[in-house]
């Protein structure tokens, strides 16, 4: 059907209910960013932007439950594009984390770089990187050596 000026009409793309998607919080995304280096946990890509920075997204593995670690991938944005579009199946979790899946009938291993040390490290790793990025930002110099 076209419009009146003798172009197609748009389509109108609704919002679903309950699909409404929220970005995690910044302080997620440096964590994630510095346990991962800035590479997808996926394919390992990454690049710098402009600014020196790597450039990721983070996927929801499932919306409805949230910013917890054990819920989010570091991805690069045609791995996050397939996430989102493609068939999803075989997702293989240990101790909650993500280890495995298939894209479209494609192995992948997911990278969890911290999980065979445990849980318990994975926190500790998480709270030094916090603690250190928000000294840096916050303290004049940086962060104190501790006496």
């Amino acid at each position: 059907m076209a419009a009146q000026g003798g172009s197609p009409a748009r389509r109108r793309v609704l919002a679903q209910p309950g699909r409404r998607r929220e970005a995690p919080p910044v302080s997620i995304r440096i964590l994630l960013g510095a346990l991962h280096e800035g590479r997808c946990q996926l394919c390992g890509f990454t690049f710098l932007k402009r600014d020196g920075q790597p450039y990721y997204e983070v996927h929801h593995l499932d919306p409805d439950l949230g910013h917890h670690p054990k819920n989010l991938l570091l991805v690069c944005a045609n791995c996050h594009a397939q996430l989102e579009q493609a068939t999803v199946t075989g997702c293989e979790y240990v101790r909650g984390w993500l280890v495995s899946l298939e894209i479209n009938g494609v192995f992948f291993s997911v990278r969890q770089p911290l999980l065979a040390d445990g849980d318990a490290l994975l926190s500790i790793a998480f709270v030094l990187v916090f603690a250190s990025w928000w000294a840096a930002r916050l303290l004049p110099g940086g962060m104190a050596p501790v006496r």
